[in-house]
Formats: C-alpha cells, sequence, structure tokens
C-alpha cells in the first residue's frame, strides 16, 4: 500500500485528486495536487512550481513538493516490480468512507483524534494500543490503520476507486485513490 501519489500526469490535473476533493467537503485542502512527471524530479520548489504551472495551471504546494523524496522511492518501486500492485490511499477520503461524512477535526488536534479513534470503533477496529513514539506521531498511526483499512476492503473486494475505473496517466501507470 501506498499514501503516495502514483500515475503522474503530464500535462493536466488527475482526476483522483478532483474526485477526492469531492469526497472531502470542508476538508479538501486536506487533498494536495499531485505534481506533473517532470515537475518530481525538480530541485527545488520554484523550480517544480515553473514546470508544473504551465502544464496543470496550478502551482506546487510545500506539502507536495515535500513529498517528492517519497514519491520517487515508490514510483522506482512500482516500476521495477511490474507484476506487484501498489495502491494509493488517501487516509482522510477512508475516514470520511468509514463515518459516511468527513471528520472534520483536524487530524493532530484532541477533539480530531478522538473523533477518528470513534470511527475506527465503529468500523470494529480496536484502537491501536500505541498511538505515538520515537519518529511518528497520534496521527501517522491513525492514517495507518485508515490505509489499513481500505487495503483489507481492496483484499476482499469492497474497495472502490476513484475514478471507477482508474484512469492511465500519462506514464502507463493507474492512478486512482481507492476507498
Amino acid at each position: 500500500m501506498s499514501t503516495s501519489p502514483s500515475g503522474c500526469r503530464t500535462p493536466g490535473l488527475r482526476a483522483a485528486d478532483r474526485l477526492a476533493r469531492q469526497a472531502l467537503p470542508g476538508k479538501a485542502s486536506s487533498v494536495f495536487t499531485t505534481m506533473t512527471r517532470p515537475a518530481w524530479s525538480a530541485p527545488d520548489r520554484a523550480t517544480a512550481d515553473a514546470i508544473n504551472r504551465p502544464l496543470t495551471g496550478q502551482g506546487v504546494s510545500a506539502q507536495s513538493f515535500a513529498l517528492a523524496p517519497k514519491v520517487l522511492e515508490a514510483d522506482r518501486y512500482v516500476r521495477s516490480r511490474p507484476t506487484v500492485r501498489v495502491l494509493e490511499v488517501h487516509p482522510e477520503v477512508s475516514f470520511a468512507a468509514m463515518a459516511g461524512a468527513p471528520v472534520l477535526p483536524g487530524k493532530r488536534t484532541e477533539e480530531g483524534v478522538a473523533a477518528r479513534l470513534d470511527v475506527l470503533r465503529q468500523v470494529g477496529l480496536l484502537p491501536p494500543s500505541v498511538l505515538s513514539g520515537s519518529g511518528y506521531g497520534t496521527d501517522d498511526v491513525l492514517d495507518a490503520v485508515a490505509v489499513a483499512w481500505t487495503a483489507h476492503r481492496y483484499a476482499t473486494g469492497a474497495a472502490h476507486s476513484l475514478p471507477e475505473p482508474p484512469e492511465t496517466a500519462s506514464d502507463g501507470i493507474a492512478a486512482a485513490i481507492w476507498v
């Protein structure tokens, strides 16, 4: 499973990003626009922005650019193992699917943590026994549980993709966010 965007488009914006935002009214800003393939390899955010803007009409957020090393790592993995299925999952979209609506309190707030733990209980998941530690926070653990929930749904045939069916990006990789 991967929470990193795959299926980088050149040019244009991914339908997966647009549909994930639509699934999160009131929290759409938690979905970062996926950069185009040429922008991922830029040495800095300003260069990535200069590459991305003419191709999509959008700049590059600090959050998206910060994901670049992990996205490129996932991309290398996907390309080196074409028989391995890697899914993209957005934790907030998964929590919204569990709850039937977006979980609005911020995931790093006390109220947000409590709301997400409640949603996990509602779908039959026990709260994680460890919520934070060295190098990771409670939000990371809860995001991982949401991703695992979606992985289980995928494995049992209950998951669906945004878009349905996945679009094929300009790099030939299927691009979708799974819920």
